[in-house]
């Protein structure tokens, strides 16, 4: 084989952890610019690789044994959407606003996952998901409820609703002399009030109710404290006079024995009805 010429734009290289889709894009471009053969480029890609990638012709014994379009089969089997869609789905999933990120460069971070996360489906159906995943990355709640108002239908207009939404109450802050940090503690709050509210009601009704067990149930017990007397017969507590163990053949209305008052507040024992006390 002759000596291969310096290329003229020297490609990347990959080590499995950049995209595939990117690289292999960039890597064509190289191709077609240095004008290799299939050859050539075998040559070239095998010599990009590095880390894990590497280890693809580690399973080839001798390079000169595979074609280029064997090698660049092995990396996109290895590498490509197909096998890291669910990774960069994970990575789509747990994607938030950085502190310092712009609303568009979290578009466009999340445009380039959703790529990477959904590369069996249309292009509709890809930038359908990838605004509901830009809506989620949104920390600020306004700014997540501006996007639903506006209802966009692609995803240059989910992020134009934000940066709307976001200046509108940026020019907010800076009329009322509020700061954006104070305003996000103010809706925090409110948030946070809003549930802690309910279940204080909760506990006052039930509170409320438990007391109103506790009335009934010392009302049954002061009754039942009175039902229980002495009894006029023996002076024993827990059993009235017509239920007295030390009385025999008593009459059943327990009336014949039990004192009655006078007017002088003697205790007097009730007469027979035979009328002869009478006379």
């Amino acid at each position: 084989m002759s000596r291969i010429s310096r290329p003229s734009i020297v490609p990347d290289k990959f080590d499995g952890k950049n995209p595939w889709i990117d690289y292999i894009q960039h890597f064509r471009a190289c191709k077609l610019a240095n004008g290799w053969n299939d050859e050539e480029a075998k040559i070239f890609l095998a010599a990009s690789l590095r880390g894990a990638a590497i280890k693809v012709m580690g399973s080839q014994r001798q390079l000169s044994r595979i074609t280029y379009q064997e090698l660049v089969h092995l990396l996109e089997k290895r590498f490509g959407p197909g096998q890291m869609a669910e990774n960069y789905l994970l990575e789509l999933r747990s994607r938030r606003q950085g502190p310092q990120e712009t609303l568009q460069e979290l578009g466009q971070a999340v445009r380039e996952l959703s790529e990477l996360a959904y590369p069996e489906l249309p292009e509709e159906a890809r930038d359908r998901l990838a605004r509901t995943h830009f809506a989620e990355a949104i920390e600020e709640q306004e700014i997540r409820e501006g996007i639903f108002r506006s209802q966009p239908t692609t995803m240059d207009e989910a992020i134009q609703a934000a940066m709307t939404t976001d200046n509108f109450f940026r020019l907010e802050d800076q009329r009322s002399g509020r700061s954006r940090i104070h305003r996000k503690l103010a809706r925090s709050t409110e948030e946070q009030q809003s549930p802690l509210t309910e279940i204080w009601k909760e506990l006052k009704e039930m509170k409320l109710k438990l007391e109103e067990r506790d009335n009934k149930v010392e009302t049954w017990k002061n009754q039942s404290r009175g039902e229980v007397r002495n009894c006029y017969n023996c002076g024993e507590k827990g059993h009235l006079a017509r239920n007295c163990p030390q009385e025999k053949g008593q009459d059943p209305s327990g009336n014949e024995h039990e004192p009655t008052l006078q007017p002088e507040g003697r205790p007097q024992e009730n007469k027979g009805k035979t009328g002869k006390d009478e006379q």
